[in-house]
């Protein structure tokens, strides 16, 4: 059973319900890669197949860089995930078994999701603010976590490049904003 909800500022959720589970049911936070660049809750996802083991999962959707520079895209994940904490009620989803789990890009973002509870710059301000925008797990599949060394190891890919897409993320290059870029 697919629904979809809005939760503010480019951000959305796309649901994935068994047919038939245990309620309250656990649940799967998928965040799309792409560079933060590309992508979309609306694509498909390994944790889809979860379903068929009895748990829920939401697709979210976050703001791309080309839109707007870190942190709106971690602002859109969590304010998702605090939406999803106060209607877990009406979507029966036990709201003390929230997984997030993100690939490349998303695995980045999901990262931030386990490590930044109640870090005020990175709640953002919109749902349900006196929700928790907490995780109780992280799976995150080759998520850059080092952008002041990212592209140090030999690479074809100029991650610190004016023009990288974390270089885009933060809104400006890399080895040029090095108090930004250790954030990541």
């Amino acid at each position: 059973m697919l629904r979809s909800a809005q939760t503010g500022r480019g951000a959305g959720v796309l649901h994935h319900l068994p047919e038939k589970g245990r309620e309250p049911l656990p649940l799967i936070i998928w965040i799309h890669g792409g560079a933060w660049m590309a992508g979309s809750k609306d694509g498909p996802s390994p944790a889809s197949s979860f379903t068929a083991k009895g748990y829920a999962v939401a697709h979210v959707g976050y703001r791309l860089s080309q839109e707007a520079v870190f942190p709106a895209q971690i602002h859109d994940c969590k304010a998702a995930v605090r939406w999803l904490r106060a209607n877990a009620r009406k979507y029966e989803l036990d709201p003390d078994k929230f997984v997030a789990w993100g690939s490349s890009a998303g695995g980045h973002l999901v990262a931030f999701l386990g490590t930044s509870g109640g870090v005020a710059e990175l709640e953002g301000n919109v749902n349900d603010l006196k929700e928790s925008s907490r995780v109780q797990a992280v799976v995150d599949w080759f998520g850059p976590t080092d952008f002041l060394h990212i592209g140090d190891a030999e690479s074809d890919l100029p991650h610190k490049a004016p023009g990288s897409p974390e270089s885009k993320l933060i809104g400006g290059p890399l080895l040029e904003n090095k108090d930004q870029a250790a954030k990541h």
